[in-house]
């Protein structure tokens, strides 16, 4: 008996490339901050300044927005490309059995746009943006949303990303975590499959 029933991937570099100007993403979110005399290091991770910024409901809102946008202007100008190998991989899994969820950082509509066109949203049972829960990587919450929604437990559960946010939030929700090469690599594959049979 298989010990994972369900496999939850990274997005950025484990699935796709999104060609988004994330020093632009920085720039405007740190003007919100400024805005909202708030004072951050300007040097610290986007991730590390977004999760800063959405302590409270109406600055998520704000900063999510943010997100959407320049993601939408990349998926409306195809500005993209899927990590083949991967991509085929959960189209695999669905096939065989396996719950398939999605957690990213990235905003649910660019996502299920992008993957919808990639011939690949169906694999997923659940896309879990950084709009779908309140604290993003390294927090557990989108590993643990997807595992409520699933109703997997999490000693079933493997998260596949390329960051170390990803490993943070694996090592947080207490799931086995696979760090792929960054991008994700055609040799990860063979070693996400052992760890799978394994």
């Amino acid at each position: 008996m298989p010990r994972f029933k369900l496999v939850i991937f990274d997005f950025d570099d484990t699935l796709v490339h999104l060609k988004v100007d994330w020093n632009d993403v920085k720039r405007e979110v740190l003007k919100i901050a400024i805005k909202e005399r708030i004072f951050l290091d300007s040097k610290e991770h986007l991730v590390v300044i977004g999760n800063q910024l959405s302590k409270t409901s109406s600055l998520k809102n704000e900063l999510d927005d943010v997100y959407r946008r320049y993601e939408k202007a990349a998926v409306d100008q195809s500005n993209y490309s899927a990590i083949p190998h991967m991509a085929a991989l959960v189209k695999e899994l669905h096939k065989e059995g396996y719950k398939v969820g999605l957690a990213s950082g990235n905003h649910t509509s660019n996502l299920r746009a992008i993957l919808a066109r990639l011939g690949i949203l169906r694999s997923f049972d659940v896309v879990c943006g950084r709009d779908s829960i309140w604290n993003n990587k390294p927090a557990p919450d989108q590993l643990v949303f997807i595992m409520q929604r699933t109703g997997i437990e999490k000693s079933e559960v493997i998260f596949i990303g390329d960051s170390r946010y990803d490993e943070e939030a694996a090592r947080a929700a207490d799931v086995v975590f696979f760090k792929v090469s960054k991008p994700a690599s055609e040799t990860d594959v063979p070693k996400i499959r052992e760890l799978l049979s394994s």
